[in-house]
């Protein structure tokens, strides 16, 4: 009787020994599983926006562009992370696009200075580098010479260049300064006098080109900031325009003021680009020197009343090219939108540009940060 008992004893205890076991290697499990999905959310994100634009003129009109953007950031440590932007583009002829909008490495010496390299967005002013995002764009559209290059209008600044460069900030009592200096492969002039700032190329003349910004936030709660960049690099080969250089001067202004009747939003830049005196085969004039200096600049004034999720957004852009070139004409236009903010990261906009020597048109615009 006793032996049996001792019997059933060893085995529950084998069996509360097993079951024991059985939990802490489910226990394990679940934590080695929570630490995997801890470290993965530290270390990876995806994030982005997205845009549908509709655009009316002359009437004729339709939906001109779909875009995804996905934004990917990946930690590998306190110091070294990597950030990377696909676009994917539909447009109205149904002809689809993907890009690589920037991928670059991003390593922190310390609070006040970090080092990059890669293909990123350009640091001239702050549109591009900042503000071009469709939901943190308030406008309908980009201001023109600046971030659009459409009807055969060139642009006066790059999307991306390729190269590595120096970043920071510091304070000085009350006030703060952020810097970026950057080396990339430079600028090529084309046979009609304008420039092109894609640099993925590589170094057509074994000269690279230098750029930097300086910002400077004046006011302790960081409400205003002024810009100033400067970039330069020769532009042309041993076998063509072989002394031409591209300049750039960059001004560039932000405030942000939340007051008792609502938040005004002031944004601002100019580019003013200097391209070597030269000759072009394809300019209206063939082979004759000219003065190929150009400005682009926008001014913008936006408003949201308190507690509202309307928000109307004004702009005056301008752009001014040579008479001697073929690539782009004098141009301002006027562009007022009216926002509906669904989320803080969402919203839908209304918006009408008149243009000088140009339709005037209707522009609808969905956009979310995502």
């Amino acid at each position: 009787m006793e032996t049996a008992i001792n019997g059933k004893r060893t085995r529950l205890l084998i069996l509360l020994l097993l079951f024991h076991f059985s939990l802490a290697i489910l226990q394990a499990q679940d934590k080695e599983t929570i630490d995997k999905q801890v470290w993965y959310q530290k270390t990876f994100a995806l994030v982005g926006y997205t845009t549908l634009n509709y655009e009316s003129s002359n009437g004729d009109g339709g939906f001109i562009s779909a875009t995804y953007n996905p934004i990917f950031v990946y930690k590998v440590n306190d110091k070294l992370s990597f950030n990377a932007e696909l676009e994917v583009e539909v447009e109205d002829s149904w002809d689809g696009a993907v890009a690589l909008e920037f991928a670059e490495f991003n390593y922190q010496l310390n609070n006040n200075i970090a080092i990059y390299g890669g293909k990123f967005l350009s640091p001239l002013g702050t549109f591009q580098s900042r503000l071009h995002p469709g939901w943190i764009n308030k406008s309908i559209n980009n201001p023109i010479g600046i971030q659009n290059e459409l009807n055969g209008i060139k642009r006066l600044q790059g999307d991306s260049e390729l190269g590595f460069g120096l970043r920071g900030g510091f304070n000085s009592g009350s006030t703060h300064f952020n810097y970026d200096l950057y080396m990339t492969n430079g600028p090529r002039l084309n046979d009609d006098g304008s420039v092109d700032f894609d640099s993925s190329g590589g170094d057509n003349n074994n000269s690279p080109a230098v750029g930097g910004r300086v910002g400077f936030l004046p006011f302790s709660n960081s409400t205003f900031e002024i810009g100033v960049s400067a970039y330069g690099g020769r532009a042309g080969t041993a076998d063509a325009y072989s002394d031409a250089k591209v300049t750039l001067l960059v001004l560039d202004l932000n405030y942000v003021k939340g007051t008792e009747i609502g938040v005004f939003d002031i944004k601002g830049q100019y580019n003013n680009q200097k391209v070597s005196d030269t000759a072009f085969p394809e300019t209206i004039v063939p082979f004759q020197e000219f003065n190929n200096n150009s400005s682009a600049s926008y001014l913008q004034l936006a408003y949201r009343p308190p507690q509202s999720n309307f928000e109307i957004v004004n702009r005056v852009s301008n752009l001014n090219v040579p008479n001697e070139v073929a690539w782009g004409m004098d141009q301002t236009r006027y562009t007022i939108t009216l926002d509906y903010w669904v989320n803080w990261n969402a919203a839908f906009k209304v918006g009408y540009d008149f243009i000088n020597n140009d339709s005037n048109a209707l522009g609808i615009t969905f956009a979310m940060g995502l």
